[in-house]
């Protein structure tokens, strides 16, 4: 065999080698390629069939909504009604209201000038026990025109900021006589309580 034989050989022997290593890359590649399609094939019918089902839900619900509409129909039919009889009772509801507002408006102000006439009656009080101060020494005698204003005040009002700080005068002026800087407190808390009234 010549040398140029055998270098023929040897070089047909090295394409094979190389178009075998070739065809085994292309044969992983196709194979890879083949399981990649089959898998994505597998994903897209998985998809499908899963919008098939939703598709289907949503066919029956459409049918099922479909089947209320009359019953929706009748609702918004009754609804009508209903506001028609509401707007009718609020009309009379008014019109009772109205009559009923002009009678409470009138007892309430005899009520209000029953009220401003007990409260100028204790002002007053206040007016002549400021007097009764000037005049008098005595604490027995102020206590007790105090005590009678306190109920006075508690009948008019139901309750008053002021009757606590007219009895925490009280307990002072049990204490003993009155002096003239217990006379001006006195007189100081009269013009402080008939503002309060």
């Amino acid at each position: 065999m010549t040398d140029f034989e055998e270098t023929l050989i040897k070089d047909m022997n090295s394409k094979l080698i190389e178009l075998n290593a070739k065809v085994e890359e292309m044969s992983s590649v196709l194979g890879k390629f083949g399981l990649d399609f089959i898998t994505k094939i597998g994903q897209t019918n998985l998809k499908i069939r899963t919008l098939t089902d939703k598709i289907e839900g949503l066919d029956k619900a459409t049918i099922t909504i479909k089947g209320l509409l009359p019953q929706l129909n009748k609702i918004i039919e009754n609804q009508d009604n209903l506001e028609m009889e509401i707007d009718l009772l609020k009309s009379l509801v008014q019109k009772c209201t109205s009559s009923s507002i002009n009678e409470t408006r009138d007892a309430s102000i005899q009520r209000n000038e029953s009220i401003t006439s007990n409260k100028q009656s204790i002002v007053e009080k206040f007016d002549a026990l400021k007097q009764k101060v000037d005049q008098n020494e005595d604490p027995k005698t102020i206590m007790e025109e105090l005590d009678s204003l306190q109920k006075d005040l508690f009948e008019t009002t139901g309750g008053h900021r002021i009757l606590y700080d007219i009895s925490q005068f009280l307990k002072k002026l049990k204490v003993g006589t009155i002096d003239s800087a217990l006379k001006e407190e006195i007189k100081e808390k009269i013009n402080f309580w008939k503002n309060k009234v």
